[in-house]
């Protein structure tokens, strides 16, 4: 489907540029270090400039997903007319809540080394709770139709883990990070 192909180039866009961001980092850190302030400041100047260009693509993104919704597989009509039943926020308590995904996304990071790309988190973790997830978990979010309601709960239940200091909040834009304090959880978990 164009929408998510859509998707996934500007988070592959996305991850791209903060490479280049961090490549001009070190490379300026390293000028510095050498005293050549002239190329470090050049390289800074440049950093500066991919920081406010990410920027704009991540305001393109958001007017992208704002328009994903609208141009869905569905003209707008047929969508209202599908979620009538569904045209208000899910009552508390049908979907799974995001307690049940931190313990799977952690086991999942220390399975796979500690970090991983996001989307390979997300596929193992699906792995883990397909017997736990239930009719409401599978249905769309009404912001985002082809995106599964246990995906932005997987999300949420991340953000929970990185507030709580089980998780990296300073990785890469697209890669999750355990912390120590998430292995020591992980390992009391099993225990």
């Amino acid at each position: 489907m164009v929408e998510n192909e859509v998707s996934s180039a500007f988070e592959i866009l996305l991850e791209e540029i903060e490479t280049a961001i961090e490549e001009l980092n070190q490379e300026g850190a390293r000028q510095f270090s050498l005293s050549d302030h002239k190329k470090a400041r050049l390289l800074l100047e440049k950093a500066e400039a991919a920081i406010l260009f990410r920027g704009k693509i991540k305001d393109l993104q958001i007017e992208w997903r704002t328009m994903e919704t609208q141009i869905g597989s569905k003209t707008l009509v047929e969508k209202k007319q599908s979620n009538s039943k569904r045209m208000s926020k899910l009552k508390r308590g049908l979907r799974t809540p995001e307690e049940e995904f931190k313990t799977p996304i952690l086991e999942t990071l220390v399975h796979l080394g500690g970090t991983a790309n996001m989307t390979d988190v997300i596929i193992q973790v699906e792995k883990i709770m397909t017997n736990k997830l239930n009719d409401y978990d599978m249905l769309p979010l009404l912001s985002l139709p082809t995106f599964p309601r246990w995906r932005n709960t997987v999300q949420w239940a991340r953000n929970a883990l990185v507030k709580d200091g089980l998780m990296a909040n300073d990785s890469p834009k697209g890669i999750w990070a355990i912390t120590d304090l998430g292995r020591k959880a992980v390992k009391v978990q099993n225990k």
